[in-house]
């Protein structure tokens, strides 16, 4: 038979388990009454803050007549009136770009082409007359409803030389007629015609001239 005497008194035994029981007590008794503090904290937390974007939404709207939600009136008008000022200030800035680019596209399409014009002239003088200068000049034509004149650009021509021989002023006026017929031209005259009393002419016969040419009116459009 054998014996087995425990020595330890009651308050000196301990447990040979991995865990002690009674400390696992005591931690629970802590640990659950701070678990339930920290979520009622979190709790007023989340509270508050919601409180505080009620009254802030509150304060952005209200309710009409008719008990339904609608944005506050102040705010509305405010957020209206910003965009319209937007609006108009974006209108204008378009107008005014609209405005220059219809003047630039205005001044280009209502250029004269030189080049052509004056190749077309040139090839209009007979042999006999010689052109000693040329001039030439343009002016603006203002819109009139009455007359339901257009804006335009209005170019003029003038032409100063001399003619030799007998055919001289048949071929001065000949000139002039020719001129008149061209497409670009609107009209041409004789506002000058004279005896050439330049050195070596003959008086006879050489005259000197001047035949002023308007062109068609060229439109801003």
């Amino acid at each position: 038979m054998s014996l087995q005497v425990n020595l330890l008194i009651p308050s000196e035994q301990r447990s040979a388990a991995p865990v002690n029981l009674k400390l696992m007590i005591r931690l629970a008794y802590l640990a659950v009454p701070a678990a339930l503090l920290l979520f009622g904290l979190a709790g007023v937390v989340d509270l508050m803050t919601l409180k505080s974007e009620l009254n802030r939404l509150e304060r952005k709207w209200g309710k009409n007549a008719e008990g339904v939600w609608v944005v506050d009136e102040p705010d509305r008008h405010r957020t209206l009136f910003r965009g319209l000022e937007m609006a108009q200030q974006e209108q204008g800035v378009i107008k005014r770009n609209d405005d220059i680019l219809k003047e630039l596209r205005g001044w280009k399409n209502s250029r004269m082409h030189w080049h052509v014009a004056l190749s077309n002239i040139c090839a209009e003088v007979p042999p006999s007359t010689q052109i000693l200068n040329l001039m030439i000049s343009q002016k603006m034509q203002l819109p009139d409803q009455r007359t339901k004149q257009v804006r335009a650009r209005l170019f003029e021509l003038t032409l100063k030389g001399k003619a030799k021989g007998r055919t001289a002023k048949q071929d001065i006026e000949t000139l002039s007629d020719r001129l008149a017929g061209l497409e670009s031209v609107a009209s041409a005259s004789i506002p000058s015609f004279d005896v050439d009393s330049s050195q070596g002419a003959n008086q006879d016969e050489d005259r000197v001239f001047t035949i002023k040419c308007s062109f068609v009116p060229r439109e801003f459009k």
